[in-house]
């Protein structure tokens, strides 16, 4: 029987299953080892053009600070602009090792009153002496003043040179406990309230009032059961020395 030629279709068909079959050398799948050699080295390239072109920054920011520098004017009386005080020290306060300033700072001196301590003739009628020193409450009441009891009014200030007294036993019995400063107590340093003579147990102490110290103004608290107690801090100075008398 005699063969029978194949139609175009036919030929199309058998071409399109060899195909399939066998894939052209383009499609077919690359090797792992060499893509993964390819890939090291666009890596590699990759690094060096970005080293390259940070090179190629660098330069050009060096290149432009350096005309900059040179496009700047100096100025050629900057010396005389000096003052003769800081070019005279200058040197002299700089060694010769690392050019750094040897001069010391000292602390400013503190403030000293020339006056010295406050006391006028009013202050020494209102205290009692005791021991070298001048005891007085903070307002300056005098210390047998008679009348109701009353305590101290708002923030006071200490005078210059006196100091919040400190109570032991003789200042008890002998500046508190005959006296009243027109009030049932005197608060001395670290709270301490002792009876006055206007109080029910004089020269005793009664308990720790506690006061407030601000800007150098000293308030006793006022709050809960204090509110209904009068009280005033007692406070001390020096007395002062006699004047030396010359024998003519």
């Amino acid at each position: 029987m005699p063969r029978r030629s194949r139609s175009r279709k036919d030929r199309s068909r058998s071409r399109r299953r060899d195909k399939r079959r066998s894939p052209s050398r383009s499609r077919r799948r690359r090797s792992p080892s060499r893509s993964r050699s390819r890939r090291r080295d666009d890596r590699r390239d990759a690094s060096k053009r970005r080293d390259r072109d940070r090179d190629a920054s660098r330069s050009r920011s060096r290149s432009r600070s350096t005309s900059f520098q040179r496009r700047r004017p100096k100025s050629p009386d900057r010396n005389k602009r000096r003052s003769p005080s800081r070019k005279r020290g200058g040197d002299d306060r700089r060694d010769n090792k690392g050019g750094r300033d040897n001069t010391r700072l000292f602390a400013p001196p503190k403030h000293r009153d020339p006056t010295g301590p406050v006391l006028t003739d009013e202050m020494k009628q209102n205290s009692v002496e005791h021991d070298g020193h001048l005891y007085a409450s903070i307002d300056f009441t005098a210390p047998n003043q008679g009348g109701d009891p009353d305590g101290q009014k708002g923030p006071v200030k200490i005078p210059n040179g006196w100091e919040i007294a400190p109570i032991d036993d003789a200042v008890k019995e002998v500046v508190i406990k005959p006296y009243s400063f027109g009030t049932c107590m005197l608060i001395g340093e670290g709270g301490k309230a002792v009876f006055t003579a206007k109080g029910s147990r004089p020269g005793c102490m009664e308990m720790i009032w506690e006061y407030k110290k601000d800007m150098g103004m000293y308030k006793l608290h006022s709050s809960g059961a204090l509110k209904d107690m009068a009280g005033r801090i007692l406070i001390r100075t020096p007395c002062p020395k006699a004047p030396a008398t010359s024998d003519a």
